[in-house]
């Protein structure tokens, strides 16, 4: 919940309602639109956020949840690099989608990478090359895998996406 937690206060601070809703939606495949007259998308992460820490309390974990610079700055130029790679892909996967095309997708991706977080990128990245069924090689499977461990991920954060490589 701690890690929920921090990536929630991370958007929500981007202080970039439409780069974290079109994170949203991309990421849900467009199921689940964050736009509306009653709440924006950065204080819908600040619920998720705040709704966390009251978790964590009552469980008794007293954890104080602040989120400054990501510990991955020197990933951030790969994340990116591997999101302007797969731009004209993932575009056409978007595109084409049977739900709802979700324009920005991409752009949304690299401002994440950029201003806010380049490990949240990559695994919100990763959600999206899955909800679109977009095909990668061997290559990037590899470079992705190698990602995942420099962001400590665990065995089946970047496995996940092995069907997709054609």
């Amino acid at each position: 919940m701690i890690a929920l937690a921090e990536d929630a206060l991370r958007l929500a601070a981007s202080d970039d309602a439409d780069t974290v809703a079109t994170l949203w939606e991309s990421a849900t495949g467009s199921c689940h639109r964050l736009y509306g007259d009653s709440i924006s998308g950065l204080d819908w992460f600040q619920d998720v956020a705040d709704i966390c820490e009251r978790g964590l309390t009552q469980a008794g974990v007293h954890a104080n949840i602040e989120v400054g610079e990501s510990a991955y700055d020197a990933l951030r130029g790969r994340v990116t690099a591997e999101i302007d790679e797969l731009e004209p892909a993932l575009d056409e996967a978007i595109a084409n989608s049977p739900l709802a095309s979700i324009p920005g997708a991409v752009s949304a991706l690299r401002v994440c990478a950029s201003n806010i977080c380049p490990e949240l990128a990559f695994r919100v990245l990763l959600r999206v090359l899955m909800e679109y069924s977009c095909e990668i090689d061997q290559d990037r499977y590899a470079r992705f895998v190698e990602l995942g461990h420099e962001f400590s991920y665990g065995e089946f954060v970047v496995s996940r996406i092995s069907f997709l490589i054609e």
